[in-house]
């Protein structure tokens, strides 16, 4: 996956996976972590 493919992927779902992992982990701080490790699943195609 290029770089620009990984931005516009970003992009286009991070706030949906922020949101649906806020909802489910109840804390921020837990709902960033989560959203962090799947933004670099997507780069890893994971």
């Amino acid at each position: 996956m290029s770089g620009e493919e990984y931005e516009n992927s970003v992009k286009q779902y991070a706030d949906m996976v922020f949101r649906i992992a806020l909802n489910e982990c109840k804390k921020q701080e837990d709902a960033e972590d989560l959203l962090k490790e799947k933004m670099k699943g997507v780069c890893r195609n994971e």
